[in-house]
């Protein structure tokens, strides 16, 4: 082997991608019908209490104004 050649032995860490995840938990998801979730905001309605991250909403959570299920809906780029 030539001095210019690196063979990665290691683990990727995951850290750097820790501030990602952390940065994004309240991040607004829009569903097709134009609901918004809010995670600030939660779904009182559905007993989803403010500062509940969409990740964290129950499988079972539905769209409020349209019943879809959560992997319908999209993150919102602000």
């Amino acid at each position: 082997m030539n001095g210019d050649t690196q063979i990665f032995t290691g683990r990727v860490s995951a850290l750097p991608f820790l501030n990602l995840k952390q940065k994004n938990n309240m991040t607004k998801f829009k569903c097709p019908c134009k609901y918004t979730y809010d995670p600030e905001k939660g779904d009182p309605k559905q007993n989803i209490p403010p500062g509940t991250p969409f990740e964290e909403l129950p499988d079972t959570w539905r769209c409020p104004r349209c019943k879809r299920k959560k992997e319908k809906f999209v993150p919102i780029e602000e």
